[in-house]
């Protein structure tokens, strides 16, 4: 069947990241808390050192990370601050971390499996 998707669904302490791959290679993935969606998202593909992610916002104001990562990909923090990161929690390709309150994330950082990393700006909104 063309049309079928792999899903799974990964609790992260208090946030779901269901996740579901499109035989394009596509992946979809939704960021959820306590039963509400809190965001959607898509990358068209996932190669095996990639992150996607997305910002998502609670409706008590705080700011939730959360997302997809390929294979190769050991670890992944939100930098807060200079010298203040927070290291989400990261389960079979999906991973969060709910920053603090007031909380703005800079950067976003990914280790992979060799050691090397890469940090990613965030864009304010």
């Amino acid at each position: 069947n063309p049309a079928r998707r792999d899903r799974v669904e990964r609790a992260l302490g208090a946030v779901r990241v269901g996740r579901s791959t499109k035989p394009s290679g596509e992946v979809c993935y939704q960021v959820n808390r306590a039963g509400v969606r809190l965001a959607t998202s898509r990358v068209r593909r996932l190669g095996d050192g990639e992150i996607s992610y997305v910002l998502a916002r609670r409706r008590t104001g705080q700011l939730v990370l959360a997302g997809v990562a390929g294979p190769e990909v050991r670890a992944v923090s939100a930098q807060l601050r200079p010298g203040v990161k927070l290291a989400a929690t990261l389960r079979d390709g999906a991973f969060a971390v709910p920053l603090p309150a007031r909380g703005s994330v800079r950067a976003v950082t990914k280790t992979l499996d060799d050691g090397t990393t890469r940090t990613f700006a965030v864009a304010r909104g």
